[in-house]
């Protein structure tokens, strides 16, 4: 219990201060998953477009609970990795399907399977393998080569999102722009379509910054570290706070907060926004709603924008590290 805690020096109060911080936040984060996906998993069956919505959510829960006893049952620094895993498999997924989109917008469909799912197949094998190799190391600290590979495929992926994104973020913002002037009564579009570009935008930052945190994170230690003690890497102060202080910081905004963003955008905000402008619908109730979007996409269908519709059709953002880590 409380691997963070089992020295007695005065710079290990502040070390068990993170991981206890740490390991609270993930053991809520993690519930509140558990508690999405028992919502999201019976409407998942019956509707396709919510299990790309599920499957990040799961993985934002085993990511959550590879961290959770990582800081507060488990001295195992290779329950971090994986949970870098976790994290890059849920980006690797928003990069496929906003990629798929962004080439459909583009008209250049051959780039799905030309560029994007080769991309995405070599860095996903490539995590696999170094989670392999990792788990084959008997020592794995603060200075093993798995850490900053990790991070560079999460990176690679994060720039590849982005760059799917920010051609959906554009089409999304022209085709918010038609409705405002064409359909001026469908007041419940316009918010629904101004919603789903700030869930977007919100999506292409936190990867960003979350895998720029990291790489620069791991590029520090092994490029400007050097042999210290993975307890003092960056800064001695001897009682230890700022540089915990620091660690908790990098660790939050690389894991943690980014999953309070998928599942706001995945489960909160999809049981919210609907065009029925009703308070909290149920995933049960998705069925019927489903057939009101249908119905309200049938109207509009005089407009002859085929962009419009796709993006009107489409369900929402389906996106969407001790030792001493």
């Amino acid at each position: 219990m409380l691997p963070y805690c089992s020295e007695n020096d005065v710079s290990a109060t502040w070390m068990c201060f993170r991981g206890v911080i740490l390991g609270l936040l993930s053991l809520w984060t993690a519930v509140l998953c558990v508690y999405a996906i028992s919502i999201m998993l019976p409407a998942s069956i019956r509707l396709p477009q919510f299990r790309p919505s599920v499957a990040l959510v799961v993985l934002a829960a085993l990511e959550m609970t590879c961290i959770l006893f990582r800081c507060l049952w488990v001295n195992e620094p290779k329950l971090m990795i994986f949970a870098k895993y976790c994290r890059g498999l849920q980006v690797s997924i928003s990069c496929w399907l906003y990629g798929r989109l962004a080439c459909d917008i583009t008209g250049k469909k051959s780039l799905v399977y030309g560029l994007l799912l080769p991309l995405l197949v070599g860095v996903a094998m490539l995590m696999t393998v170094d989670v392999l190799v990792m788990l084959d190391d008997p020592i794995v600290d603060c200075h093993h080569t798995s850490w900053l590979i990790m991070s560079l495929a999460s990176a690679t992926l994060a720039v590849s999102f982005a760059s799917a994104g920010l051609v959906v973020l554009k089409e999304l913002k022209s085709a918010a722009v038609v409705q405002r002037h064409t359909f001026q009564s469908f007041v419940s579009h316009h918010k629904e379509l101004d919603k789903t570009y700030q869930q977007l935008w919100m999506l292409v930052l936190t990867n960003m910054v979350s895998s720029l945190l990291q790489l620069s994170y791991d590029l520090y230690i092994a490029y400007f570290v050097g042999d210290q003690p993975c307890s003092q890497i960056f800064y001695d102060d001897k009682d230890g706070t700022l540089e915990q202080v620091i660690r908790l910081l990098f660790a939050f905004a690389s894991f943690v907060y980014p999953e309070w963003i998928t599942i706001y955008v995945f489960f909160w905000s999809q049981r919210h926004q609907f065009s029925t402008h009703l308070d909290v619908p149920d995933f049960d109730d998705s069925l019927d709603i489903q057939d009101e979007q249908d119905n309200c996409t049938g109207v509009t269908a005089s407009s002859g924008s085929s962009l419009y519709h796709k993006l009107l059709d489409h369900p929402g953002p389906n996106h969407e590290s001790i030792d001493n880590r």
